[in-house]
């Protein structure tokens, strides 16, 4: 068994746990914090690394807790005083040449350390030949990281992403938040899914990406958006392999959904306007109780609605009118490019 931590959304801790539980082989939780998770697992390390649901992932080579007002610090002391860290390490790497460094982390802000600190933590692993220390663009990375709650660890980090500034639309959700909103829709091949506020596409593909479907709509008011998202779909090798799983893109305004029957629908996933600077939105609650209105015609009798939205008191009040026929199954606060928002779970019930 292995020890891993992994860094997810904040908010989501029991979607993660879940979904770590279903996608690795015997994991046991040992720290669960808000956005944050530390388990053992006998799985291969490529299969931590496919985990679409976290921001990143670490081999965990050594924990701390009780963590007091300098928690790098400390964390790097102990590092030093237990002068075992290559061993630790070893087993991971694997037998060509690497370079490395050391980055340190306090409550999600970067933080330096100090150049005698850090040269004295790279000895502990140049005693390899192997290992080189290289400041700006390593082969792996080695991550000192503390939470407010006192807790710690340094670990080899096995993820690493491209920076979503430079590869994500302007509004566009990462790709881990995309696949825990597909997680709470009850993935089943069977599903119809519908998008109908798709814009770049983030959502859909990301469903048909990783879960299986019987058919995926995805569709938005604004033309531009539907003509990029086809053109996507067109470049895309593996959607072009599932042959039996379509996606059908369209031009559909999701306040009128007439060219869907009623009852047709199993799954809704989806990220509306929050109406913050769209002009058109000026009576957003006029705009949620009509998208609620069609969203509850099309859905079948226990389809689900997985939804963002960026104002949830207003979000709830709107589905009051609804009570009786779509119950919220679970609700979760979080954070989304540094807005409050949250995402619902909702059931047809009748």
């Amino acid at each position: 068994m292995t020890t891993y931590a992994s860094t997810f959304i904040p908010g989501m801790g029991e979607v993660v746990a879940t979904a770590l539980e279903r996608s690795l082989q015997d994991v046991g939780l040992d720290i669960l914090l808000d956005g944050l998770v530390v388990y053992r697992s006998s799985s291969a390390v490529a299969d931590v690394q496919a985990l679409r649901f976290c921001n990143n992932s670490f081999v965990c080579l050594m924990s701390f807790d009780g963590l007091g007002r300098n928690p790098i610090s400390q964390i790097c002391q102990t590092v030093l005083a237990d002068g075992q860290l290559l061993r630790r390490v070893a087993p991971h790497l694997p037998r060509k040449s690497l370079t490395f460094r050391f980055v340190a982390s306090q409550e999600n802000r970067f933080v330096p350390i100090p150049q005698r600190t850090r040269r004295a933590l790279e000895r502990l692993l140049a005693a390899d030949r192997r290992l080189t220390p290289h400041a700006s663009n390593p082969d792996i990375e080695f991550w000192l990281l503390s939470r407010r709650e006192g807790f710690g660890f340094i670990g080899l980090r096995l993820t690493r992403h491209t920076a979503y500034e430079k590869t994500l639309a302007r509004g566009e959700l990462r790709p881990e938040l995309c696949h825990l909103l597909c997680l709470l829709s009850e993935p089943s091949a069977d599903d119809v899914v519908l998008d109908p506020f798709c814009g770049s596409g983030a959502i859909p593909l990301e469903r048909a990406r990783s879960f299986p479907y019987r058919a995926m709509l995805a569709g938005d008011i604004d033309a531009k958006h539907v003509k990029s998202l086809r053109a996507k779909v067109r470049q895309l090798r593996w959607i072009q392999r599932k042959r039996r799983q379509t996606i059908t893109i369209g031009r559909w305004d999701a306040q009128d959904l007439q060219s869907f029957a009623p009852e047709t629908v199993d799954k809704i996933i989806t990220d509306p306007p929050w109406g913050f600077y769209q002009s058109q939105l000026t009576d957003l609650e006029r705009f949620l109780r009509n998208m609620l209105q069609e969203f509850y015609r099309v859905l079948r009798r226990n389809g689900l609605l997985v939804i963002l939205v960026g104002n949830p008191r207003l979000f709830e009040d709107c589905l009051r009118d609804f009570t009786g026929r779509m119950t919220v199954l679970q609700r979760y606060d979080i954070l989304v490019s540094g807005k409050k928002a949250s995402v619902f779970k909702v059931v047809k019930s009748t």
